[in-house]
C-alpha cells in the first residue's frame, strides 16, 4: 500500500510546549560529531535526541489511548493534526526526546535474532513488544461469514473518526457523544456498517472458488457453510434450479441463490434461556481451527473463538518473540496471547451466557420490546453515557462483565486510562478502560460473531402451533387438541411473484408475504398438554 504522511508543524510545537524538548542543550562539538563520509567504522556521531513517529502500541504511549480500536495506522494518507483531533484519537503517536545515554528511552530497539525487524503490538522495545503483531488479514478462502469483515481493512480513508474494527462490534466512538451516530462531518461507521449489513446481507458460501458450488450443492453436497441446506421449490427440477443459480448477471444470481437455501438450526438472539446459550456457545468446543499453513491448531475440552482466519500457527508465534525470547516465560504468554485465539473452558462458558442473558434482560426492560433486527442485536443503543449499553452493545457488555468474573482474556499488555484525560474529547467515557483493548489478546464481540453470526436471528421461521377445541356443555361434551409445525420458506403465499421479487406486485403477497408450509399434524392427548 502506498501510504503518505503529513505532520502539522503546529502539533510539533505543541507537543514540545506540553513538556517535551523543544531545544536540547548538547555538549557535542562539531569535531567530535564530525564522521568522514566513507569512515564505516562505530564511534564519532553520537546520537544526543530522537524524533519518533509511530503507530500506536498498547504500552510506551504518551498518550494512553484503544490504539487498536481508534487507531487505524493502514490508511490511505495520515494526516496528523490535533487541530481537528485529539492525539488519544490519532493513528500515530510523535516523540521528540533527549537520549542521554545508550540506555535510555526511546532507542530504536531492533531484534538481534534477524536484524532487521523492530518491535510493535503490546510495546516499542523487545521487554515489552513483538517483532510481528497482526490486525488484519486477507481471507486465503470464500468467506462465509459477515463477522469475517473484522479483520478486513474496510475504513482505509484518512476520514475521522477512524475505527480499527467496525464490523461485527460496538464501541462508541470517543469523538461522537453517545446519544449520536452522527455529529456534524463525524459518522459513527461501526453503527452504520452494522445497520447495513446484518439484516441485509449474508454469504452463500457458493463461491468459484469453493470445492462445493452451486451444481453440487443443489445435487446434495454440504457447502462451506454447513448449516446452509438446500431448499427446492416446489415443481421446479434440480436441473432448472442450477440454471437459475448460475445464470444472469450478478444482481440476478444474488438474488436467486437466497431462494435455494435455508438455514439449518437457526439461534433466536431474544432467547434469555442461559442454557440456549451455553449451547451455542459450546458449539465451539473441540474445534480445528485452521492456520495460514494449512494445518490445524486444535484445543481439548476448550472452545476455540480466533480473531484471524487463517489463525496464526505456532511458528508464528514463536517467530515473533524475536531476539526476546529468552527462556520463555514473559515474552512467551505475550506471543500467546497475540495469535488472537481465546480458549475458553466449561466454566468461562457458562459464566458468559450467563452474562449473555443478563443484558438481553437489561435490554428487554429498558426497551419493553424484544431485538427486532440483528443490526439492533450488534450495534450500541445510543442514549445517555449511563444508559444501558450507550457505549458497547450487548455482546460486549456481556464479555467485559463476564471477564470480571472467570477472566476470558487478559489485559497485561495494556495500560489503564482513566478520568480526567488530558485532551478534551465528545465522548470521553468511551476512551476509558485498557490501552489493550482491541488488540488481538483482548477478546471482542465480533471474534464471536465470526464464529456465530452465520445462523443468528432475531425471529423463527419454524413454529410450532396448538388448538384447542371444545363443543357441547356439563358432561356432554367433547375437547380435542391438535399441534402443527409449520415453516416460512422462501416463496410468496401467490406464484405470480417470484421468490427474489422484492417487494411483491401481487395483492394477496403484499398483504401475507411469504408462504407457510404445513411440515407435520398430530392430534394430542390431555396429558400431552
Amino acid at each position: 500500500m502506498l501510504q503518505t504522511l503529513t505532520v502539522n508543524e503546529k502539533d510539533f510545537r505543541k507537543q514540545c510546549a506540553d513538556g517535551l524538548f523543544l531545544e536540547i542543550p548538547s555538549g557535542v562539538t562539531g569535531a567530535d560529531a564530525y564522521q568522514a563520509p566513507g569512515d564505516t567504522q562505530g564511534g564519532g556521531k553520537t546520537p544526543f535526541a530522537l524524533l519518533s513517529l509511530t503507530a500506536k502500541t498498547t504500552h510506551d504511549l504518551l498518550t494512553p489511548t484503544k490504539g487498536w480500536l481508534f487507531g487505524n495506522p493502514v490508511t490511505v494518507n495520515a494526516t496528523t493534526d490535533d487541530n481537528v483531533a485529539p492525539y488519544a484519537v490519532q493513528p500515530y503517536e510523535m516523540t521528540f526526546r533527549e537520549i542521554t545515554g545508550t540506555n535510555s528511552f526511546p532507542m530504536v530497539d531492533v531484534d538481534t535474532t534477524t536484524g532487521t525487524r523492530g518491535f510493535f503490538g503490546p510495546g516499542q522495545t523487545s521487554e515489552r513488544g513483538l517483532t510481528a503483531a497482526t490486525m488484519f488479514t486477507l481471507p486465503c478462502g470464500p468467506l462465509v461469514s459477515l463477522g469475517q469483515f473484522q479483520s478486513a481493512n474496510l475504513l482505509a480513508s484518512d476520514t475521522l473518526p477512524r475505527f480499527n474494527y467496525p464490523v461485527g462490534n460496538s464501541y462508541a466512538h470517543p469523538m461522537i457523544p453517545p446519544g449520536l451516530v452522527k455529529q456534524d462531518a463525524l459518522f459513527d461507521h461501526s453503527y452504520a456498517l452494522n445497520h447495513q449489513l446484518w439484516d441485509g446481507y449474508y454469504f452463500s458460501s457458493l463461491s468459484s472458488q469453493a470445492k462445493v458450488r452451486a451444481e453440487q450443492f443443489a445435487n446434495g453436497e454440504v457447502p462451506l457453510n454447513s448449516r446452509l441446506l438446500y431448499h427446492a421449490a416446489p415443481g421446479v427440477t434440480t436441473k432448472e434450479t442450477i440454471t437459475r443459480m448460475t445464470t444472469g448477471d450478478v444482481t440476478t444470481r444474488s438474488r436467486r441463490v437466497p431462494t435455494q437455501q435455508m438455514v439449518r438450526g437457526a439461534f433466536n438472539v431474544n432467547s434469555t434461556s442461559v442454557e440456549a446459550w451455553r449451547a451455542v456457545l459450546a458449539g465451539l468446543r473441540d474445534r480445528a481451527i485452521p492456520t495460514r499453513d494449512g494445518k490445524e491448531r486444535k484445543a481439548e475440552d476448550k472452545a476455540s473463538i480466533p480473531r484471524f482466519v487463517s489463525a496464526m500457527t505456532p511458528a508464528d508465534e514463536a517467530a515473533a518473540i524475536g531476539g526476546g525470547a529468552g527462556n520463555g516465560g514473559a515474552e512467551a504468554g505475550r506471543a500467546a496471547r497475540w495469535v488472537g485465539t481465546h480458549l475458553l473452558t466449561d466454566k468461562q462458558i457458562s459464566a458468559l451466557a450467563r452474562h449473555i442473558v443478563l443484558q438481553l434482560q437489561k435490554c428487554g426492560q429498558a426497551d419493553r420490546a424484544p431485538i427486532l433486527t440483528l443490526g439492533e442485536f450488534v450495534n450500541r443503543r445510543p442514549g445517555a453515557e449511563s444508559g444501558v449499553q450507550a457505549l458497547k452493545g450487548v455482546l460486549q457488555t456481556a464479555i467485559e462483565e463476564a471477564n470480571k468474573e472467570v477472566m476470558l482474556y487478559s489485559a497485561a499488555d495494556g495500560d489503564p486510562i482513566n478520568l480526567p484525560l488530558k485532551d478534551p474529547l465528545a465522548n470521553s467515557a468511551a476512551l476509558t478502560g485498557n490501552t489493550a483493548e482491541g488488540s488481538p489478546a483482548v477478546l471482542l464481540q465480533g471474534d464471536i460473531l465470526q464464529e456465530i453470526g452465520t445462523y443468528l436471528t432475531t425471529h423463527s421461521d419454524t413454529l410450532r402451533i396448538r388448538a384447542y377445541g371444545r363443543a357441547g356443555e356439563g358432561d356432554k361434551h367433547a375437547e380435542a387438541w391438535c399441534e402443527a409445525i409449520v415453516q416460512r420458506v422462501p416463496e410468496y403465499l401467490d406464484p405470480a411473484d417470484a421468490a427474489e421479487d422484492a417487494p411483491p406486485k401481487a395483492p394477496g403477497n403484499t398483504r401475507f408475504g411469504r408462504r407457510f408450509n404445513i411440515i407435520s399434524f398430530r392430534w394430542l392427548t390431555r396429558n400431552e398438554i
